[in-house]
């Protein structure tokens, strides 16, 4: 007996963004960014540049001062060097807490998309009535 031709696998339109993952996504960002640069991600991204060469004078073996100890998208422009030291420091200091944070993260969005499970379903549901079920779901 001939074999037959196979049909063309079904295509799928977009679901769009899953705002749950994107959730996520933003929630694991802002928690490394705390830990490398020691600010937030719009701190990171706004804030002023104040890492500098130490005062004329100074014989210590630090090549570079920042007195906040926070490393900012301005800071790594002047300064990329001494800014990746920074953040390698910062790092060595908040590595347990990054850790944690990051099992405790993933644990609280795994136990919450469980026990929200309802809420989830309508929301979607009225995602879906609202004419946006294409655009976003959860």
């Amino acid at each position: 007996m001939a074999r037959g031709r196979k049909a063309t696998p079904k295509r799928r339109g977009s679901r769009g963004i899953n705002i749950l993952r994107a959730g996520y996504a933003v929630a694991s960002t802002e928690l490394t960014m705390r830990a490398v640069s020691g600010t937030g991600i719009m701190g990171f991204l706004t804030g002023k540049a104040d890492i500098r060469p130490p005062v004329a004078g100074y014989t210590g073996s630090a090549t570079y001062a920042n007195p906040d100890q926070i490393v900012t998208l301005n800071d790594f422009m002047a300064d990329p060097s001494n800014s990746l030291m920074e953040m390698g420091s910062n790092l060595k200091q908040n590595a347990v807490p990054l850790v944690v944070g990051s099992m405790a993260l993933n644990i609280g969005f795994k136990l919450g998309k469980k026990l929200l499970a309802p809420q989830r379903r309508e929301a979607n549901y009225l995602l879906k009535t609202a004419g946006l079920k294409g655009v976003a779901h959860f």
